[in-house]
């Protein structure tokens, strides 16, 4: 068997100068002829010449190539910094943990902070007419001091609305105080907290409506449902036009869906809405004491 036989694959040597970086060449280079020849005294000149293409092959990877730069001083300063560090953790340890964890309680409170904050300044931001709806307050003034609330006569809407209807383009009324009301719809029994507002609070609120739509100030015997009720009420159906009855004394008609408000707005656990003015009609028609009402205006 002659020299060159014993020479490793020149064919390999080439590829490998192809795409090899020149400060490895020389070094790559030498290793894999030591491992050459000896493997030829081990085994054989066939296995030798495949685990040099194997070998070369293996170079194959993005540090090796000629186009990719690293900056190889930067990595070794990266990683000495970094065992320098790691050693001082282990030697003051108690140190370590009261710093770390000082830091990962202010990072956290830190995000907590930013959450909360991102929260308050959405607030409401889901009706699209947000930057221009007021709520009137009244401000008393009682053995000198000055008390303000929302506490409402029940004509204010009107009064506003006539007086001023170059300021407020929609003016609606609920009551101060709302309490959960007892639905039912054929077979199912429910109790949930609505509001009874007047016929605007869809213009006010900018409801999305999914299927039917809002009442008209002629309309004193219907509801709007909101999305989570109408699917409990009536699985499977479309609740639009079907009856609900309130409180086991008036029947409503379904007079629309509207889809669920988000958590950040001040009427998220509003379920369905019905007209104001049934409940004022029926208690005027009793001789019952009107409630306190509140508004929600938007101005022009």
């Amino acid at each position: 068997m002659n020299a060159k036989q014993h020479q490793p694959p020149k064919l390999a040597e080439k590829f490998l100068l192809r795409f090899l970086k020149d400060e490895l060449a020389e070094e790559v280079l030498g290793d894999l002829d030591e491992k050459f020849y000896r493997t030829i005294e081990k085994k054989s000149l066939r296995r030798a010449k495949l685990n040099y293409w194997y070998q070369v092959f293996n170079y194959l990877r993005p540090f090796a190539f000629k186009l990719f730069k690293s900056n190889s001083i930067l990595g070794t300063m990266v990683k000495h910094n970094f065992l320098i560090s790691f050693r001082i953790l282990l030697k003051n340890k108690m140190f370590s943990s009261i710093n770390i964890g000082g830091l990962a309680i202010g990072i956290s409170l830190a995000i907590l902070m930013a959450l909360w904050v991102h929260d308050e300044l959405s607030f409401n931001k889901n009706h699209e007419n947000h930057e221009r709806i007021v709520q009137v307050l009244r401000s008393d003034s009682f053995e000198g001091e000055t008390h303000v609330n929302s506490s409402m006569v029940s004509k204010l809407g009107v009064h506003l609305e006539e007086t001023y209807p170059t300021i407020f383009e929609n003016v609606v009324m609920t009551f101060f105080r709302n309490q959960e009301q007892f639905l039912k719809a054929g077979d199912r029994s429910i109790e949930r907290l609505g509001y009874f507002f007047s016929a605007d609070v869809s213009e006010v609120l900018s409801l999305e409506m999914i299927a039917g739509s809002t009442f008209d100030k002629n309309e004193l015997y219907a509801i709007l449902l909101s999305n989570s009720l109408a699917k409990t009420l009536f699985p499977n159906e479309n609740p639009v036009g079907k009856n609900v009855r309130l409180n086991n004394s008036v029947d409503l008609f379904v007079s629309g869906v509207y889809a669920d408000l988000p958590k950040n707005s001040t009427f998220h656990e509003m379920e369905y809405i019905v007209p104001i003015e049934l409940v004022y009609k029926q208690r005027q028609s009793a001789n019952v004491e009107q409630p306190k009402y509140q508004n929600l205006c938007t101005f022009k």
